[in-house]
């Protein structure tokens, strides 16, 4: 009798536990799909930004930069254009604009187009699988893009404060030497802006290492807990490693 009641156990009330589980993680993860008219908001304001909030981050670094690359070369021959009145930079300013456009055209189709047919999860880590709970690219891609924005990914809410406003100083301390350079045409101010970009590139090499490495230490404290617990009998003394989870 005890072994009939085992084997309907196993066979009846298991698969249905089981199937019912698997329903439940269904209807979860049904609600995980990434919002199709939230990516192609993000990337109306900026181009990839839509793509990195679905983590598709080779797909956002390509629409980031010809967008970044092509709105300043826009502004710099527009810049050149009102202050030589040369028509020829004028031009150059509208055919930048047009790759610029076409491009940002694009990545807004594209992360729509990815939102509603491919239904992106984004990054779906869990506390105690080997993957990640943030995706480490994700977050260094983040930074390059803004400073302090993979910071805030991984909730280092005062790491991002700090490196956004290193970012933001040095920036105008080169832009304020070079147009002191401008000016004057002091070797000082030359040799100062050479040394504070420098001072540029180190500091975005830190802030993106930060980010990545943080990305994969995200609550690494809570999944694991460890503990040295003395012991001791007549004879010997121990210590034992708790590991809790």
């Amino acid at each position: 009798m005890q072994l009939k009641v085992l084997l309907f156990s196993i066979f009846i009330i298991y698969p249905f536990n089981n199937l019912k589980a698997q329903n439940t993680e269904a209807l979860i993860d049904s609600q995980q799909f990434l919002s199709p008219a939230s990516a192609l908001i993000q990337s109306a304001i900026i181009p990839g930004l839509g793509q990195v909030y679905q983590e598709r981050l080779w797909t956002a670094t390509f629409f980031y930069s010809i967008g970044a690359t092509f709105y300043y070369r826009t502004a710099y021959h527009f810049n050149r254009y009102k202050s030589t009145d040369n028509k020829k930079y004028l031009n150059k300013a509208k055919a930048d604009l047009s790759i610029a456009i076409f491009n940002h055209i694009l990545n807004i189709i594209d992360a729509y187009d990815t939102g509603y047919n491919t239904n992106p999860r984004g990054w779906d880590g869990a506390l105690f699988s080997d993957k990640p709970l943030k995706s480490p690219w994700g977050a260094t891609l983040r930074s390059a893009i803004f400073p302090g924005w993979g910071q805030l990914y991984n909730e280092e809410y005062v790491k991002a404060f700090v490196f956004a406003g290193l970012v933001g100083f040095v920036a105008y301390q080169i832009d304020w030497n070079t147009r002191k350079h401008e000016q004057t045409g002091k070797l000082k101010y030359e040799d100062d802006r050479s040394r504070y970009s420098w001072y540029m590139g180190l500091t975005y090499l830190v802030m993106l290492t930060d980010a990545h490495v943080d990305a994969h230490l995200f609550k690494f404290n809570e999944a694991v807990k460890l503990a040295i617990i003395p012991g001791s009998s007549p004879d010997s003394f121990s210590l034992s490693l708790s590991i809790k989870f």
